[in-house]
């Protein structure tokens, strides 16, 4: 019996050029790590895997952010399978104040995979933090603990100062008050919004996570 062996996914030096999603009404902010494989800019290649995709949480179907989203603010299904556009998305976004990032500028990581653990960060975003000091959000929202942590070595290699005032924390979520950039924020750590999680945990249990911290 002849077995084949699987040859290892190749390292792609890869950029994420979606734009910062910040106006002068945004007042909470939801930030992630990278953009998904898919919507990622190849360097060596010189072109997007799939120039489609060059919008946050493009797979609707393994990450559920939009449906928590247009759930929580337009009362579409959970189980719907509508496929939002680009521009209704964004609507939605202006309308409700939110606004979305990434941390992640230009990383290595492996063919094919979307996991934070595949990637290998070689620049942060820079001009994320100078809008957001300009901007009037109060609220930040990681879609995961890693994020979150990721944003504080953002920081501390800016040697941009925090100041911690108060945290809580419960079986699902993160919260923390801080002073940054001369005023204070409301941090949260949210559920990771794709089918990952915990054991017992459910999307419809993220989904009320979700609700109940974004519209607080």
């Amino acid at each position: 019996m002849k077995f084949r062996i699987k040859s290892p996914p190749n390292p792609i030096d890869v950029e994420d050029r979606t734009p910062i999603f910040i106006d002068i009404t945004t007042e909470k902010l939801i930030i992630g790590t990278m953009i998904s494989y898919c919507g990622r800019y190849l360097l060596e290649k010189n072109s997007f895997v799939d120039k489609t995709c060059n919008f946050f949480y493009p797979n609707e179907n393994k990450n559920h952010l939009w449906k928590f989203l247009f759930r929580i603010f337009s009362n579409t299904p959970l189980k719907t399978k509508i496929r939002h556009s680009q521009q209704e998305k964004e609507t939605l976004l202006r309308i409700n104040h939110i606004g979305m990032a990434n941390l992640i500028k230009r990383a290595i990581c492996k063919e094919g995979s979307s996991k934070d653990s595949d990637i290998k960060i070689i620049e942060f975003r820079k001009e994320l933090l100078p809008k957001i000091e300009s901007s009037k959000i109060n609220s930040i929202f990681f879609t995961s603990k890693n994020t979150h942590d990721l944003f504080y070595s953002f920081l501390q290699k800016e040697q941009i100062s925090v100041k911690f005032k108060d945290s809580a924390q419960t079986r699902t979520s993160i919260k923390s008050i801080v002073t940054l950039f001369n005023r204070d924020f409301i941090l949260y750590v949210l559920p990771n919004p794709t089918s990952r999680g915990r054991k017992g945990e459910t999307v419809e249990n993220k989904y009320l996570v979700y609700k109940s911290l974004i519209q607080s």
